[in-house]
């Protein structure tokens, strides 16, 4: 979830973890991504709503190839690694094509060393993908994270012309439902005018815990904690 406070210009990027055991309406008890799986964004967006009540104003959707083009039209990013990461993408290039290796295509060599590392399109796609590399689905998100503030702060500093460049360039390949044109202004220019961009994950540590539901692995949360977390982050409300 990007959300901007106008007041504050302070842009927060919030992860939900897809293994939370949620309701979701119409459909009983299940991880927050079947949502998705089941009604669209449509489902998702009702289910977080009720679930955490928080509002969702618009949806942008970015499929393997969006990302690329969109990343392609940013530019490369400075992202640092660890050893663990960076050996890991250089075994694993293919997770930084949009279509499956045996469908046609040869995976790059890729030559990443710990520290920073200025990184390109596909390369990028392999780092927000990976997920067998730190805390699972937890780094990650971070790691998804870390994508988004680096091309949002790298957007921010490329001056007028440039950032129309990119925003045709990379808007024919983003689904998006957002059609208020004055949500689409104010979105901009939060992104534009923002200060600090800050990052959280939900559930927050302490506030859930692990369990088993049908055979899958679940993540149950507080859903009363978490609630509260996330308006604090989104609205700035008080947690008690």
């Amino acid at each position: 979830i990007c959300s901007i406070n106008m007041k504050t210009k302070q842009v927060v990027l919030t992860s939900l973890m897809r293994d939370m055991y949620v309701a979701i309406p119409g459909y009983g008890y299940d991880k927050l991504n079947a949502a998705y799986a089941y009604g669209g964004m449509e489902l998702l967006d009702t289910t977080i709503q009720e679930d955490f009540g928080i509002d969702i104003n618009g949806n942008v959707e970015v499929g393997l190839e969006a990302f690329l083009e969109s990343m392609l039209a940013v530019g490369d990013l400075d992202i640092d690694l660890t050893q663990e990461e960076a050996d890991y993408l250089n075994a694993h290039p293919d997770l930084g094509m949009s279509t499956d290796p045996e469908e046609g295509g040869t995976a790059e060599t890729w030559n990443l060393t710990a520290g920073t590392n200025t990184m390109t399109s596909s390369q990028l796609l392999a780092y927000c993908r990976m997920r067998y590399i730190g805390n699972s689905d937890w780094d990650r998100t971070r790691r998804q994270r870390t994508v988004l503030t680096a091309a949002i702060a790298k957007f921010k500093k490329s001056g007028p012309l440039k950032q129309y460049s990119i925003i045709s360039s990379a808007a024919p390949s983003i689904t998006t439902d957002i059609t208020d044109p004055n949500l689409l202004v104010d979105l901009f220019k939060g992104l534009y005018c923002s200060g600090d961009m800050v990052n959280y994950q939900i559930p927050v540590e302490g506030t859930y815990y692990a369990d088993n539901m049908d055979g899958a692995d679940v993540l149950v949360p507080d859903m009363e904690a978490n609630s509260a977390y996330l308006k604090s982050y989104i609205y700035g409300e008080e947690t008690s």
